[in-house]
């Protein structure tokens, strides 16, 4: 089974493995829960997950304005926080700037905060 495959890779206690988010949040008194799924699965996972805990989903929050508007009412009526992430350790500038760091060829980095912007050919 590919649940005890990961448990025993990773050093997971069989306890703490679970079949469903159905049966975690059942079972679990948890702070947070972090969506990393498929995005059609992101509007029923945060909905269940909102009304329990703090959400942290990979961007997008969900596929469609429908389901933004349903999860932005629950997480009104709710003191959980509700974040959207984004990962851009695959962005080419990202990998670049990395490859130079790691290749020495802007000296030692002590500190480096990269923020997000737009083109100028597109309107903000």
């Amino acid at each position: 089974c590919k649940l005890e495959f990961f448990a025993e890779k990773y050093q997971i206690e069989k306890d703490n493995i679970y079949a469903s988010a159905d049966a975690m949040l059942t079972y679990e008194i948890i702070d947070l829960v972090c969506i990393c799924t498929h995005n059609s699965s992101h509007a029923e996972l945060i909905s269940k997950c909102l009304k329990i805990c703090n959400v942290l989903v990979e961007k997008p929050l969900c596929i469609n304005e429908k389901e933004t508007n349903e999860i932005m009412s629950i997480a009104s009526q709710t003191k959980n926080i509700l974040m959207v992430g984004i990962q851009n350790r695959f962005d080419a500038n990202i990998i670049n700037f990395c490859n130079m760091i790691h290749d020495n060829l802007i000296g030692k980095v002590y500190y480096a905060q990269i923020g997000g912007g737009y083109r100028d050919e597109i309107p903000p």
